[in-house]
């Protein structure tokens, strides 16, 4: 009877493990116990969905390169992808944050993610109203911002609108 057997040699970041004569390389990625130097936020502006595009009903995340001062001010925000509509609303969002003081500039990733969800409830209400979006931060360096989806109605032309204000 053939045993086989498991070893595993690790190379830097790389691991190879060895099973039965035949090896495979597996990436291993070390956990980051303060990515950035970045340990507490202070938002001293608010996250807004564009109303225009809660109506369009336009989801994305917008990813932003976030230059911080030594003393946590935000220097420069530069965006590197996301939907056109979403962007400069993320942009702002970002420049009003105050992070933690640090020994030196730094510049971190940040991701922004807008997400308008479910199908409005009793619009044919009279008395309905629209729920405000509400941001959620997932982490130091994450924030999605969810919508519920705004209540549109049929005029008596059978034209689509607002029925209240987004």
């Amino acid at each position: 009877m053939r045993r086989k057997f498991l070893t595993s040699v690790r190379l830097g970041s790389f691991a190879i493990f060895v099973a039965g004569g035949l090896a495979a390389h597996i990436n291993t990625a070390h956990a980051q116990t303060a990515p950035c130097g970045l340990t507490s936020i202070q938002e001293t502006t608010s996250l807004v969905y564009p109303p225009i595009a809660r109506v369009a009903h336009v989801n994305g995340t917008v990813v932003l390169m976030a230059k911080f001062k030594a003393s946590g001010e935000v220097e420069e925000v530069r965006i590197l992808r996301g939907a056109p509509m979403l962007q400069n609303a993320a942009k702002s969002f970002v420049q009003g944050w105050r992070a933690n003081v640090y020994t030196g500039p730094r510049e971190c990733p940040v991701a922004i993610t807008f997400r308008v969800e479910g199908i409005p409830k009793g619009c044919d209400d009279i008395h309905y109203e629209s729920k405000p979006p509400f941001a959620v931060r997932d982490d130091i360096q994450h924030v999605t911002i969810v919508s519920p989806a705004p209540c549109l109605s049929v005029d008596a032309a059978g034209k689509r609108g607002q029925r209240f204000r987004l």
